[in-house]
């Protein structure tokens, strides 16, 4: 398992992001594609609050998954205004991102 904090250029947020992704090892849950969790954190946490409030990690370690922990601030995962687009992040920026990096399943959306 490889654990690494990715900061990416937000079409929809208009800045940088920053987001936590788990990517299953090869030798232990196969060679991929993999399905993609993403996995939300909760108002007044960050992308890395799951690894310090849960065991979610080590449940993850044999998993054939990729599971992304992005960041969305303070901003309920909903399209607030221009800028605070959490929801299209989602959906949009940070999906295409997974898709174009890492071995995932097509039809994992």
């Amino acid at each position: 398992m490889v654990i690494s904090t990715v900061r990416m250029m937000s079409r929809v947020l208009r800045r940088r992001t920053t987001h936590t992704i788990i990517l299953p090892d090869a030798a232990q849950a196969g060679p991929g594609p993999y399905h993609v969790l993403l996995q939300l954190h909760g108002h007044g946490d960050d992308h890395q609050a799951w690894f310090y409030k849960s065991n979610l990690a080590r449940y993850l370690e044999k998993l054939p998954v990729i599971v992304v922990f992005p960041n969305g601030e303070n901003g309920y995962w909903i399209n607030w205004e221009p800028g605070r687009a959490y929801e299209d992040l989602l959906v949009q920026d940070l999906w295409d991102q997974v898709m174009a990096t890492y071995p995932v399943v097509p039809s994992a959306r």
